[in-house]
């Protein structure tokens, strides 16, 4: 299995969209019987399936930057439930974020170890009022009141995914308050973090890019690094049915 190799700068972003994935593939096998018991934690059959078909398009991504193959790859968790890969040597590893909205899910890799990526699907009415006071701040408010009706919400979901992105990056949850990040340029494809917390810091190392992931959704990825170089890439139906999951099976792509 031919390993695909990351530059320092380099964000490599996966998207796959998990209900034309294949039920049947190499990749059921490389799942851990705890995987197959967290499935059992969703209520609806299709919600369970999803979330098995992310498992094996996550451990079918890293496996092609770790060279070890996907029923090999081990994870453990941060304090705040941050993933990571467990028992990799500094060139075998690679930090990673994930995201999920609906039939689309997302893999984010890089070298940085702050490294963070969100989707969400676009909905046609937000409830501003409420969530506004705890997500943005008085000046992030004002941007978004200052357009028209009809695009508020777009815009108050760019401000939510690049913060989401930047949460997830430092892996912290919900115990870094969404508030405490002010984003300018939200209009931009790079928008820019001009506050968040010293211990974060400074603002000026971290950087933001706004994406459309597929229509109808907003997406948003931030790492904290000097540059940073992002490559799209699509994880298709082909590539979960042919994806090498064990020394007895790999070849090389």
């Amino acid at each position: 299995m031919n390993r695909i190799r990351l530059q320092d700068d380099s964000i490599h972003v996966w998207l796959a969209h998990t209900d034309r994935l294949p039920s049947e593939s190499r990749l059921a096998s490389a799942l851990t019987a705890s995987e197959y018991a967290r499935a059992e934690n969703f209520r609806f059959p299709h919600d369970r399936t999803r979330f098995l078909r992310r498992r094996e398009f996550l451990r079918g991504v890293l496996a092609r930057y770790t060279g070890v193959v996907p029923d090999r790859l081990r994870f453990d968790c941060s304090e705040y439930g941050r993933p990571f890969l467990l028992g990799l040597d500094a060139v075998e590893s690679v930090s990673f974020s994930t995201s999920h909205s609906d039939g689309l899910a997302a893999v984010c890799v890089g070298r940085s170890p702050l490294v963070g990526i969100d989707i969400e699907k676009e909905v046609d009415t937000v409830c501003l009022a409420d969530e506004a006071s705890m997500v943005l701040t008085p000046a992030e408010i004002a941007a978004v009141e200052q357009q028209a009706d009809a695009v508020r919400p777009g815009v108050f979901l760019r401000f939510w995914t690049c913060k989401e992105a930047i949460v997830k990056a430092i892996g912290r949850g919900l115990s870094l308050p969404l508030d405490e990040i002010e984003i300018v340029d939200i209009e931009s494809d790079c928008p820019r973090v001009c506050r968040i917390a010293e211990e974060y810091g400074p603002s000026s190392q971290w950087r933001l890019r706004r994406f459309t992931p597929a229509p109808g959704y907003a997406g948003a990825i931030a790492v904290k690094a000097e540059s940073m170089e992002i490559e799209f890439r699509t994880w298709s139906p082909e590539d979960h049915v042919l994806a090498c999951v064990s020394s007895d099976n790999c070849y090389s792509h």
